[in-house]
């Protein structure tokens, strides 16, 4: 039936070779249907699609395995795709996606280099992360409502070393995504 919109909130679906255009529903993709969540933000790196929900987040093989972890993201400005793969956070953590790996930023060597109640506390569920190619640095922005300061987390991808940035962001204003 022509001019018919249907909603499906957690489905993909896959073109055809070489018709980019074309999605038949014989090409519907859903991993884990009716578990009550969305799809917030998809991207891709490697072989692999990440499939961010409300709580959960699906790393799909293009060759159609699927593994899955309790990672969700609320919002598509808390993904954000670098050279060197994925990168997300929410209030648990912050994550990369190297296209092998997942690694939790907040460890390193296996030690909490931020504690788990400082990140609570900063990002929140309106936080983004933005990347700078230039420096290869993730920035963590753990609120945008501007009801708190404009305190950032910067990452470097390079040093895997942390560094908390205050009073360059615009104080209390309200913002944008990256």
């Amino acid at each position: 039936q022509l001019n018919k919109t249907e909603k499906e909130s957690d489905a993909m679906y896959k073109s055809i070779v070489n018709k980019f255009d074309v999605f038949p529903y014989s090409s519907k993709i859903e991993v884990n249907v009716e578990d009550g969540e969305d799809i917030v933000a998809l991207e891709h790196f490697a072989d692999r699609i990440l499939q961010y929900k409300n709580k959960t987040l699906y790393i799909i093989n293009v060759s159609g395995n699927y593994e899955f972890l309790e990672s969700g993201v609320n919002q598509s400005s808390a993904v954000c795709k670098t050279e060197f793969g994925i990168a997300w956070a929410n209030q648990q953590g912050a994550y990369f996606y190297d296209g092998k790996q997942i690694v939790n930023l907040l460890e390193k060597n296996n030690i909490k280099v931020i504690s788990t109640d400082t990140w609570e506390n900063f990002f929140n569920y309106n936080g983004s992360i933005g990347y700078s190619p230039k420096s290869k640095q993730l920035i963590f922005q753990g609120n945008t409502s501007g009801v708190s300061d404009d305190g950032v987390y910067v990452y470097n991808i390079v040093t895997k070393a942390w560094e908390a940035i205050t009073g360059k962001f615009g104080g209390n204003n309200i913002k944008t995504n990256f």
